[in-house]
């Protein structure tokens, strides 16, 4: 349903359009207008496949998805059936995640926006736990926040990152989405049975008590002193 070509194209356009917004308004571009641009851009690709027909026409892009019970509203999302009848309309099958989320900033802020790209990669767990199939986070300003090098991938993952960079250019980028923990094998315990400590069954010559000491798991019933039978009795 979501190309993800079409998702680098939006992010590209987007980002454009907040570079002019930008250098017209200044501090007066803010959120709500970025995101008027990124829902008009989703609207014109018909392989992003949302839209604002009303009634039950889906997929259909939804503003401020509360996409679970007391959590943080996500700016945008592109719901591909209908949460109608439901008593929680963030209540879905997490086997069947919704196709799209994107979260967006104007406020370029480096801890803001690492919080957010987080946030965004938490709802692409995999292994049945996912809550969108896609993400994507952009920050319609400068910021100094840049991916690590080792969560930058060369492919299309679905999980995008965009802002306007140093250049006053998009700075696109995909990254790597989280990979299923591997379960740690249990190591299968070993009974390992000590080696049996054979003791000197001779007795003292002159007590006439046993000796007791250690053969040095020799299987004999004497130790290195009274395997002689002149030291015994």
């Amino acid at each position: 349903m979501v190309s993800r070509t079409a998702m680098k194209e939006i992010a590209k356009s987007t980002l454009e359009s907040a570079i002019k917004e930008n250098d017209e308004l200044g501090s007066l571009f803010i959120e709500d207008q970025f995101r008027h641009i990124v829902v008009s851009e989703l609207n014109k690709k018909t392989t992003i496949g949302g839209n604002f027909k009303p009634g039950d026409s889906y997929p259909k892009i939804v503003l401020e998805f509360m996409w679970r019970k007391g959590g943080k509203k996500m700016d945008i999302a592109i719901l591909s059936n209908s949460t109608k009848g439901k008593s929680d309309r963030y209540s879905y099958p997490k086997n069947n995640p919704q196709p799209l989320a994107i979260e967006l900033k104007v406020n370029g802020k480096k801890e803001g926006v690492s919080r957010d790209v987080t946030r965004v990669r938490n709802f692409l767990k995999p292994g049945g736990n996912s809550t969108f199939k896609n993400g994507m986070m952009l920050v319609g300003s400068k910021t100094d926040y840049r991916p690590r090098p080792d969560a930058i991938s060369s492919k299309e993952t679905g999980f995008l990152f965009g802002c306007i960079g140093e250049d006053n250019k998009p700075f696109i980028r995909w990254l790597k989405r989280p990979q299923s923990k591997k379960k740690k094998g249990t190591k299968m315990k070993t009974n390992k049975s000590s080696p049996k400590v054979y003791k000197c069954e001779a007795k003292w010559i002159r007590s006439g008590k046993i000796c007791g000491d250690p053969c040095g798991g020799r299987r004999t019933k004497y130790c290195a002193y009274h395997s002689s039978p002149s030291k015994r009795r």
